[in-house]
């Protein structure tokens, strides 16, 4: 038998049995990760779920992350690494995808780290009902505060329970990553999308989501998301960040539209693009950079766009703050929205 140590805990698994088990390919984009990359992935090597390969893809990281990656692959012959020149987190997944020789996809960012089991429960739930999708809960991790998010156990075979699910899902960001959920390598027509920056996880899993047919949740959470420091891509003002947040919202409607005949979620689909847009709004009037004429000049563009526009009754349903600053917007009331925000919405 094969002896599998991982600190005190040891298992012992039949030679037979490990050849029965399915390969799981893990594949982890890895750039300027030199701080977290250990911890990522000393808890994928220590995975109860022994038949894995871990794909350490080095996107032509300038850091000492390439290195880390091949110390790893000396000492465990499960991890392979691929260096390739620098071309964004999606066209290292793609890479990955394209070596990658197991018949489940779990995916894994350089910065998170997962439970021992994680792999394990990942499996069982893809397994369970014999579904071509898991999708499970995570942990985000700020700090020293760690927020819970699990989901309650359901098979999703037929279109009426789809329809009850998929807008809730979406709004709670459960379909707008990969590192929750399984996939059925065989199952993946469409690689992620390289020429977009933000929201590539949600258009992979939509169209993933276009291929299958039955989908299990599972109330298990094992992935531990570390959420991002105030300087941060995600705190910077990037402007592209609404034209993906609506390509997201269209991609959503039209996924809706196809599966249902009609845009299921629609409420939910445009709440999150919404919080996008706030988010944006607060990234505008937190530069130092800019004076107010050219914040206003940004301002003026969503004021204008025909999306947002056609979202009144939406804004309607959010909260009294929220109404305030979108109906400022809309009214182009430029000047007290930026005072506004200077002392209502800092973050």
């Amino acid at each position: 038998c094969w002896q599998l140590c991982s600190g005190a805990h040891l298992e012992c698994w039949n030679i037979g049995e490990i050849r029965r088990m399915k390969m799981v390919s893990i594949i982890v984009p890895v750039y300027n990760a030199e701080k977290n990359l250990r911890r990522c992935v000393e808890s994928l090597l220590e995975q109860s779920y022994s038949n894995i390969e871990i794909l350490l893809v080095d996107d032509g990281a300038k850091d000492s992350s390439p290195r880390i990656c091949d110390e790893f692959a000396q000492i465990d012959e499960r991890v392979k690494v691929i260096h390739k020149e620098n071309g964004g987190v999606s066209s290292a997944r793609n890479m990955g995808l394209k070596k990658a020789k197991g018949q489940y996809i779990q995916f894994v960012d350089s910065d998170d780290w997962v439970a021992r089991d994680y792999t394990e429960k990942l499996v069982a739930g893809i397994e369970k009902n014999s579904s071509e999708l898991v999708i499970g809960g995570m942990i985000f991790v700020h700090d020293q505060i760690q927020e819970v998010r699990s989901l309650k156990e359901c098979s999703i075979k037929q279109k009426e329970v789809w329809e009850r699910q998929f807008g809730f899902l979406y709004k709670e960001y459960y379909l707008n990553s990969v590192w929750n959920k399984l996939f059925l390598k065989d199952k993946i027509v469409e690689f992620f999308q390289e020429e977009i920056s933000l929201g590539e996880d949600c258009c992979f899993v939509l169209s993933y989501l276009r291929n299958v047919s039955e989908i299990q949740l599972i109330t298990d959470y094992g992935y531990y998301y570390q959420m991002g420091s105030p300087d941060s891509l995600t705190k910077q003002c990037n402007m592209r960040e609404f034209e993906n947040a609506k390509l997201l919202y269209e991609q959503a409607r039209s996924y809706a539209v196809e599966t249902f005949g009609k845009f299921v979620g629609k409420e939910e689909v445009s709440y999150i693009l919404l919080q996008d847009l706030r988010r944006l709004l607060v990234q505008i009037n937190n530069q130092r950079i800019w004076n107010k004429q050219e914040k206003i000049t940004y301002l003026k563009q969503f004021a204008s766009d025909p999306v947002f526009l056609g979202m009144k009754d939406e804004i309607t349903r959010l909260g009294i703050n929220q109404k305030i600053l979108f109906g400022l917007l809309r009214k182009r009331y430029f000047r007290l929205m930026l005072l506004m925000m200077k002392f209502a919405w800092r973050d």
